[in-house]
């Protein structure tokens, strides 16, 4: 398949980022651990590796803001056309030499998400969609998953709270929800391999909150590009802005929202 010249040089980069993951995951003495703030921690690797990806791409769209995780977000809001990048999704479990951990890439232009890559490393896979490609795996169309209902799905999870949220939202309520529909549920540690794994038919579905904008970026966009249906919590549909989301295959998306909703509540 003939991929968008965006998206090559998306995937380039992205794979000389992954590259220095693979690197330092065999010298994983050489990693230090870096504290942010309450369970939140980054390495000394990961603004490298940031530095890295933006390089490569910086000489193909000067034009362009480069915003990540290490360099963070200021001015992303006033920003119509950038980059987005997660150098290292998943770096608790990176430390911990738990294999569950990736690269995430998106471009936005004129305030939309035009193409992604997810990179995972470990497994050699690589998930990806530009304009017109539907949802790529190495190279081969992934679809969501053809599951007929909620009942007996597969689910990932991750919640984050912060006081500074303007809504309340109560994971226990909706657990007492899925409960009646005999469903499984995952917590991995990396966002956007739970994301594409929705995307690839793995998951079956997905909801989260306090997700920041590097982590859910390339995952809904190739999530979409796979056929998902994705929401937040408050009903707004392919709301890449809001920092809660639900994404699942199209059988499951109702019941899965409803559950969701249950634990949810604005305070604006």
């Amino acid at each position: 398949m003939s991929l968008p010249p965006i998206l090559n040089r998306a995937l380039k980069a992205a794979y000389d980022g992954a590259n220095e993951i693979i690197h330092f995951s065999k010298r994983i003495d050489n990693v230090k651990i870096i504290n942010k703030g309450i369970n939140d921690i980054t390495t000394n690797i990961e603004p490298f590796i940031e530095e890295k990806v933006f390089e490569s791409l910086k000489k193909y769209y000067p034009e362009f803001n480069f915003f990540g995780e290490e360099s963070g977000t200021d001015g992303i809001e006033k920003s119509d056309s950038y980059w987005l990048l997660d150098p290292l999704d998943g770096t608790r479990n990176f430390i911990h030499q738990y294999p569950h951990y990736s690269l995430s890439l998106a471009c936005v232009c004129e305030g939309k998400v035009v193409c992604a890559v997810i990179i995972d490393p470990v497994r050699n896979e690589v998930f990806c969609a530009g304009k017109d490609t539907g949802a790529l795996l190495n190279n081969r169309r992934v679809r969501a998953s053809k599951k007929e209902g909620l009942s007996n799905a597969l689910l990932s999870n991750s919640s984050h709270f912060n006081k500074k949220h303007s809504y309340k939202y109560e994971l226990l309520k909706t657990f007492g929800e899925l409960n009646k529909y005999n469903i499984s549920i995952r917590k991995s540690g990396c966002v956007s391999l739970d994301l594409v794994y929705v995307a690839a038919g793995r998951l079956d579905g997905f909801w989260g909150n306090g997700l920041e904008k590097w982590d859910r970026f390339g995952g809904l966009f190739i999530g979409q590009a796979a056929g998902c249906l994705t929401t937040s919590f408050d009903g707004v549909p392919d709301n890449f802005d809001s920092d809660h989301i639900i994404i699942s295959t199209p059988k499951c998306f109702k019941d899965l929202s409803k559950c969701v909703v249950t634990g949810f509540q604005s305070i604006e």
